[in-house]
C-alpha cells in the first residue's frame, strides 16, 4: 500500500523528471527504492531516468520490473514497453502491450502501439485498422499522425495531405501535425508553391509559439535556449570550425550514401592539413580546419552507423536524447555550425534546432524543402534544384519561398558514393558481396523480333501521385506493348498494388502490362534487378534521388520532368551533373504542380511520352548508355568526392564568416 507520504515523494520526483533533472531524480529514486519496491511507478520512473542517461540495460531491467508489478495498467505498461523497444526488445514489448489490448480491445494507446509496429514492417492495411480502432474513443493527435503515415504508405497522398491540413487546423498547437501537413504538400502535384511555403511557415510559427509558452516540450527548466556563443562575444572568422551533423539516418539508408563520402572527405582533408607543417593557420578554403561532430539519433544501429561514426571526429549516440538534451549536448560541444539532415522526415530533430544551440544553423540533404524555422539560417541546395531569379517556375521565386537563405552548392548539391564491396558490407544480410556490373537482360537487349520496351521505377510507393500515374501512362501509351516494372517496399501491401493498377487502368493501361517485383535481399540483389529494366521513369512531383543514382550507376537512363519545386527538380540536378540533360522534359513542359496553368498538362505529358518513345526506339543509344553510363557518372561532379568536399567546406566557412561579419556590424 502506498502511504500519503510516499505518494507525495513520488509526485516530487515525477516533477523533477518533467523538468529534465534526470540525475537528481535518479538519485532520489535510488534512495526511495527500499521503501517502494512494490510500486510500479517507481520502477517506471527509474527506467525513464536510465533512458535519459543513456544506460540502456538498466532501463530495460527497471521497465521489466515495473511491468511485472503493473498487471494490465496501461499508464505503466505503455511507456515501459516503449523503453524496451527503444533498447532492442520490441518483441517483448509487444507481448506486454498485448495484455492491455486483451483487457480493453478499444484502448487508444495499445491500438496506437500496434499501428506503429505495423508501419515499421510496412503493413499499411494493418496500421489503418489499428488506427481506426484507436480513434473509436474520439479524435487523438498521435493516432492521427500514425494514420497519416499509413495513408502515405498506401500511396494515398492527396488524402493524407487533406487529413494533415485538417489535423493542423483542429490541433493548432501540435507542431508534429503542422510538420506532417508541410511534408505531405511536397507530393501534391497541384499545390501552389506559395501554399507549400505557407504550410512550412505555419510549422515554424507553431514551434515559435511552443518555445515562447510554458509547455513542457520546449520550455522546461534548464532548457538550453540560445547558442553557446552569445551576442557580443568575440568571433574569429578563420578559426577551426566545429561543424555538427544531426541525423536519424546514420544507418543503411539512402542518405548515408551521400553523407559518408562527405564525412570521410572532411576527415582526410583535416589529416592532410595537420600533416602539412607549412599550412597557414587561417585559410578560408582549408577543409582541414573543420572538426566534425555526428549526432546520430537513430535507434537502429548497423555497420554503416559504425562507419559514419568512425568518419566523424566526434560521434554522439543521441538515440536516447530528447530535443532538450540534444541541444544541451550541442552547446557543451561548442559547435559553430549545426546542420540538420532530416527536415520534416520521420524522427526529425527540428525541436533541437528551434532552441538554437549553435550560432549558425543550416539544413541539408534529407528533405526537399524549407523547414519553416526562422532559427535555421541556411539551406544548402544548387542552381538546378532551386534556380535563382525568374523563370518558367513562376512566382514566388525559390529564395522567397524559403525561411532560410539559400546557398547554391553548384554544380550539384549532392555527392554520391556508389555501393561497393566496402559500403555494401554495411548491409549485414549481404556483407562483402561485390556489387554487379551493369547488365541488360530484357527482350529489347536481346533484339528479339517482337521486343517491347520495359519501363521501371524502384522509387518509394509514397511518391506515387496522380501526376506520376499520368506521366507513366503517357510513356506507355506512346510505346505500344511496353511494360512497367515496379519495385518498392510498400508494394507488399495488396491494397497499394490494387491502387496502382486501378489508377493506371483508368488511364488505359491494362493490368497485365504492370509487374510488381518481390522485395530483394541486400544491395547486390537490389541493383542486379535493374538488368530487367530498359528505361527508368521518375516520379512526379516528388523525384527520386538515391534511386535515380542507382539506376544510372547500373547503366539505366532515367527520364524526368523539370518541375517548379525542389522536390520536382532533383532529377534535373542529377541528370545535368552526369551530362544527360537530354533526358529532362524541359521547363516549358513543366508539370501542373505548383499552380501551372492546367492547359499545359497535355503538353507536359506529350513531351514526356515523346522522350520515352524516342529513347525506346533507339537501341544503339540504350546500349551506349548501358555500356558507358557508369564510367561517365564516376567521372562526373556527382561522384567527385574531393571537389565536393572542398566546395562544402567553403560553404560552411562562408556561412560562419557571414555570421561573424553580421555580429561585427
Amino acid at each position: 500500500m502506498t502511504t500519503p507520504a510516499l505518494a507525495g515523494r513520488i509526485h516530487q520526483i515525477h516533477a523533477q523528471i518533467q523538468e529534465g533533472k534526470f540525475e537528481a531524480a535518479h538519485l532520489a529514486l535510488q534512495r526511495l527504492l527500499p521503501k517502494a519496491q512494490h510500486v510500479p511507478d517507481v520502477h517506471a520512473m527509474l527506467a525513464q531516468c536510465f533512458m535519459a542517461m543513456g544506460r540502456a540495460e538498466p532501463a530495460a531491467f527497471a521497465a521489466r520490473r515495473a511491468v511485472e508489478l503493473a498487471g494490465t495498467d496501461p499508464q505503466v505498461i505503455l511507456p515501459c514497453a516503449n523503453t524496451l523497444a527503444c533498447v532492442g526488445y520490441a518483441d517483448e514489448a509487444d507481448a506486454f502491450v498485448a495484455r492491455v489490448l486483451t483487457a480493453d480491445p478499444s484502448h487508444t494507446g495499445a491500438n496506437l502501439w500496434f499501428a506503429n509496429r505495423a508501419l515499421d514492417r510496412v503493413d499499411p492495411a494493418a496500421a489503418l485498422a489499428f488506427c481506426e480502432a484507436a480513434m473509436g474513443a474520439g479524435p487523438d493527435e498521435m493516432v492521427l499522425l500514425s494514420y497519416l503515415g499509413a495513408l502515405l504508405q498506401c500511396g494515398r497522398v492527396s488524402e493524407a495531405a487533406q487529413r494533415a491540413r485538417d489535423g493542423a487546423r483542429d490541433f493548432p498547437h501540435n507542431e508534429l501535425l503542422h510538420s506532417a501537413a508541410a511534408q505531405t504538400h511536397n507530393a501534391l502535384e497541384d499545390a501552389n508553391p506559395a501554399d507549400i511555403a505557407d504550410a512550412h511557415r505555419a510549422y515554424g510559427l507553431c514551434m515559435r509559439a511552443r518555445m515562447d509558452s510554458s509547455g513542457p516540450s520546449f520550455a522546461a527548466a534548464g532548457s538550453p535556449l540560445g547558442p553557446w556563443l552569445k551576442p557580443g562575444m568575440p568571433r574569429d572568422p578563420g578559426c577551426a570550425l566545429r561543424v555538427g551533423f544531426v541525423t536519424g539516418d546514420a544507418r543503411v539508408h539512402s542518405c548515408a550514401f551521400f553523407l559518408l563520402p562527405l564525412l570521410e572527405g572532411l576527415a582526410a582533408r583535416r589529416r592532410a592539413a595537420a600533416a602539412a607543417t607549412s599550412a597557414p593557420t587561417h585559410d578560408s578554403d582549408n577543409a582541414g580546419t573543420i572538426e566534425t561532430f555526428l549526432y546520430a539519433t537513430n535507434r537502429l544501429r548497423d555497420a554503416m552507423t559504425r562507419r559514419l561514426e568512425a568518419a566523424a571526429d566526434h560521434a554522439c549516440d543521441a538515440s536516447l536524447l530528447s530535443d532538450v538534451a540534444l541541444a544541451r549536448r550541442v552547446r557543451e560541444d561548442r559547435v559553430h555550425v549545426l546542420i540538420d539532415l532530416m527536415g520534416h522526415t520521420l524522427g526529425t530533430s527540428l525541436g533541437c534546432f528551434a532552441m538554437r544551440p549553435a550560432p549558425v544553423q543550416a539544413t541539408y540533404l534529407g528533405y526537399p524543402n524549407t523547414t519553416g524555422l526562422a532559427e535555421i539560417d541556411w539551406r544548402i541546395i544548387d542552381g538546378a534544384t532551386d534556380p535563382a531569379g525568374d523563370g518558367p517556375w513562376g512566382p514566388p521565386r525559390f529564395d522567397a519561398r524559403a525561411t532560410e537563405r539559400l546557398y547554391r552548392l553548384d554544380p550539384c548539391f549532392l555527392c554520391y558514393r556508389p555501393p561497393s564491396v566496402d559500403v555494401d558490407a554495411a548491409h549485414e544480410d549481404n556483407a562483402g558481396v561485390v556489387v554487379p556490373e551493369p547488365m541488360w537482360t530484357t527482350a529489347l537487349a536481346r533484339r528479339e523480333a517482337d521486343a517491347a520496351v520495359v519501363f521501371g521505377s524502384f522509387n518509394a510507393s509514397t511518391k506515387y501521385s496522380d501526376g506520376t500515374f499520368r506521366a507513366w501512362a503517357a510513356a506507355m501509351s506512346a510505346t505500344p506493348r511496353s511494360r512497367l516494372v515496379l519495385k518498392a517496399g510498400g508494394l507488399s501491401d495488396p491494397l497499394t498494388r490494387a491502387r496502382v493498377t486501378d489508377a493506371l487502368g483508368r488511364l488505359g493501361i491494362a493490368p497485365e502490362r504492370v509487374e510488381f517485383m518481390q522485395r530483394t535481399r541486400g544491395i547486390r540483389e537490389h541493383l542486379a534487378a535493374y538488368a530487367r529494366v530498359d528505361i527508368a521513369l521518375d516520379t512526379f512531383p516528388y523525384n527520386g534521388t538515391t534511386t535515380t543514382c542507382e539506376a544510372l550507376w547500373m547503366g539505366v537512363p532515367v527520364v524526368t520532368i523539370a518541375g517548379r519545386t525542389h522536390a520536382a527538380r532533383v532529377g534535373v540536378s542529377l541528370l545535368r551533373a552526369v551530362g544527360m540533360p537530354e533526358l529532362v522534359a524541359p521547363e516549358s513542359a513543366a508539370p501542373r504542380h505548383a499552380g501551372l496553368d492546367p492547359g499545359h498538362e497535355a503538353d507536359r505529358l506529350d513531351e514526356f511520352g515523346r522522350l520515352c518513345a524516342d529513347l525506346a526506339e533507339d537501341h544503339a543509344r540504350l546500349a551506349a548508355y548501358r555500356a558507358g553510363l557508369r564510367t561517365r557518372m564516376a567521372a562526373s561532379p556527382l561522384c567527385d568526392e574531393v571537389g565536393f568536399t572542398s566546395r562544402f567546406a567553403r560553404a560552411v566557412r562562408s556561412m560562419w564568416r557571414d555570421a561573424c561579419a553580421a555580429e561585427a556590424r
